[in-house]
């Protein structure tokens, strides 16, 4: 089979968030920017067919948001800078310029929009909710990491306001009721990268280092046995009922208790680790791919054509 063409020849793609299927969010550096060192984010918005972008001179680590009832995007710099786009516009915000934030703790790792608020998490395990008018609180208070302490938030998703998750390093697992956040025991102790909350089944789903893979509810998880791969889990999805997980260059389906590769007809040298499904579509970017499904068979590769 032939090697993938990158879908780029100028960019590094990161993540990518599916609004609805005829508006996508993907986060990109330009390679010439990249070897200059110089701090950036190319914003790309592919709507109708057609792309258009935004540059913002910091380095970004998230991106979420909602088209319901308008539409709200969220882009996050991993010092906490914060990117508002609505129809109305663009605008930037803080989310915590003291010296309790991100600039003195460390990167901001994920947001998610949950049940109409913007959730944000990072190193330290920082956490903060976006409120009305631009302010971010702090959401922390309890499981705030002590100075030195080597500990931090990799991602988070909620079922609801008053039931969300957040892991990260060790295998720490840690869930938040809107007041108090409370510590799980973790069936494993190597880094998680993604949880995904599964509504439809009240099912909460954890991926990450050396291909380890969680699932449970509530406060009791168990880890998937399987021998498929042991290479880092950065993706994950639920995407027509099915669990999709990515590494940085396979796609996998949880099928029958284990994993089971995708084969994507695409050709080899797949780029992947980013997954995310809204709105009838999966999309999945790699560093170097940006590709797409609307039924988990027939994959179809979108190319860049913006300047």
């Amino acid at each position: 089979m032939s090697i993938m063409p990158p879908s780029s020849s100028d960019l590094i793609f990161s993540r990518v968030f599916v609004c609805n299927r005829d508006r996508v969010w993907v986060l990109s550096q330009e390679k010439d920017l990249i070897q200059e060192e110089a701090r950036h984010t190319k914003f790309l918005q592919l709507h109708n067919d057609s792309w258009i972008y935004r540059r913002i001179n910091w380095d970004s680590s998230a991106i979420c948001g909602t088209d319901n009832p308008g539409v709200q995007l969220f882009v996050i710099g991993v010092d906490g800078e914060v990117l508002n786009g609505s129809t109305g516009g663009f605008s930037e915000e803080m989310i915590d310029s003291s010296h309790e934030g991100p600039r003195s703790v460390g990167y901001m790792r994920d947001a998610r929009y949950i049940d109409g608020k913007c959730y944000v998490v990072g190193m330290g395990r920082m956490a903060y909710r976006r409120e009305e008018a631009g302010a971010w609180n702090r959401i922390d208070a309890g499981v705030r990491a002590s100075k030195g302490e080597l500990a931090g938030f990799n991602s988070v998703d909620g079922m609801s306001v008053t039931d969300i998750y957040a892991v990260g390093y060790s295998g720490e697992m840690w869930r938040y009721d809107g007041a108090f956040w409370i510590h799980l025991d973790s069936p494993t102790n190597v880094a998680l990268y993604r949880v995904v909350c599964d509504r439809n089944n009240n099912m909460v789903i954890c991926c990450g280092a050396g291909g380890v893979v969680l699932a449970g509810s509530g406060d009791n998880f168990v880890a998937v046995g399987h021998d498929v791969t042991e290479d880092n889990l950065y993706g994950l999805e639920i995407f027509k009922g099915k669990v999709y997980l990515a590494s940085l260059t396979k796609v996998y389906v949880l099928e029958g208790g284990g994993l089971v590769e995708q084969d994507l007809g695409l050709g080899d040298g797949l780029t992947t680790g980013c997954l995310h499904a809204g709105d009838g579509v999966l999309w999945s970017a790699g560093a170097n791919h940006l590709v797409y499904t609307d039924d988990g068979v027939l994959w179809k590769q979108v190319f860049y054509t913006g300047a």
